[in-house]
């Protein structure tokens, strides 16, 4: 059973190999590994607290106090890529990881330190990402949990 939350990590489930991409970040942006990354007038930037739109993907990489047009990588939010992240509480507090978690549809958070999260307090109007599979077992604290974006908030719905 963790302890602590282990956040930032993403990527692929299983070791399979994960799609990547590359898109142009706006000016003085900064961010950490595992951001949750939205379009902003055809740029990329880090999303507010609580994203529900526009969703382009989660950083491979932290970035810092970036020029116009830098080139970033990430993990783009389509419908063929599993991401993880760490299900925690409100405000980062521990959250037990229960059979019911699976396919439920909660929000996303961010730490004061910029570490991005699954909040399952955030069950209705800002619920965005749906988790399909468990890393950790049923019980575990700060479990670590795989899952999509959901269609109605990724900028490449099709």
């Amino acid at each position: 059973m963790a302890t602590a939350p282990e956040y930032g990590t993403v990527g692929p489930l299983n070791g399979l190999a994960a799609v990547t991409r590359v898109g142009g970040a706006a000016a003085s942006e900064t961010w950490a590994k595992g951001a949750v990354l939205i379009n902003s007038s055809g740029t990329i930037v880090e999303a507010s607290t609580t994203p529900v739109a526009a969703i382009v993907g989660v950083a491979v990489h932290g970035v810092a106090s970036t020029a116009a047009e830098d080139k970033v990588l990430y993990y783009p939010a389509d419908a063929a890529q599993l991401l993880e992240f760490t299900l925690c509480g409100a405000s980062a507090a521990s959250h037990t990881l229960a059979i019911t978690d699976r396919y439920a549809e909660y929000g996303m958070s961010v730490t004061a330190g910029g570490i991005w999260y699954v909040d399952s307090s955030k069950t209705t109007t800002n619920a965005c990402f749906r988790i399909m599979a468990f890393r950790d077992a049923v019980g575990t604290t700060f479990a670590r949990v795989y899952g999509k974006f959901s269609g109605g908030v990724i900028a490449f719905a099709q």
